[in-house]
């Protein structure tokens, strides 16, 4: 019973907490589903676009509601998210204002993940727009 004990005190100490991995993966969420949506709707896919934000809507609610509840981001995970992630993680007043500027950094990244030389014309903005949605693995976003 001890040995019993003793391993399982050392597996917690060797494994991160399972909050921290909700949280790590609830911020990957957000910023997959908002830049694919993003995309979407460069690509003029409205039902891609309507299923992909609703996501990160989801997700985003429940990690900000973290936030403002006193968790924060481990160094690690505030060192690997794209920067609108953990600006907004900062002093968090509302999920959906927070939501709402990691939308706009994920739009403009999109956007210059597309390239300005492909704005020109909408075929070429839907082909690059299309082509970076297979790329990023958007239909596996859930």
């Amino acid at each position: 019973m001890r040995l019993w004990v003793v391993s399982v005190a050392c597996l917690m100490i060797a494994s991160p907490s399972h909050a921290e991995d909700d949280i790590s993966g609830q911020a990957e969420t957000i910023w997959s589903a908002f830049h694919c949506a993003a995309l979407a709707t460069w690509m003029d896919d409205s039902p891609a676009r309507e299923r992909l934000f609703g996501i990160a809507l989801r997700e985003g609610r429940k990690f900000y509601k973290a936030m403002q509840d006193g968790r924060s981001l481990p160094l690690d995970l505030m060192l690997s998210l794209p920067s609108p992630i953990v600006d907004s993680s900062i002093g968090v007043v509302s999920p959906d204002f927070s939501l709402g500027q990691v939308w706009t950094g994920a739009v403009n990244e999109a956007r210059r993940s597309i390239g300005q030389k492909h704005f020109a014309s909408d075929g070429s903005r839907k082909i690059a727009a299309a082509s970076l949605y297979e790329q990023n693995d958007c239909l596996l976003v859930h």
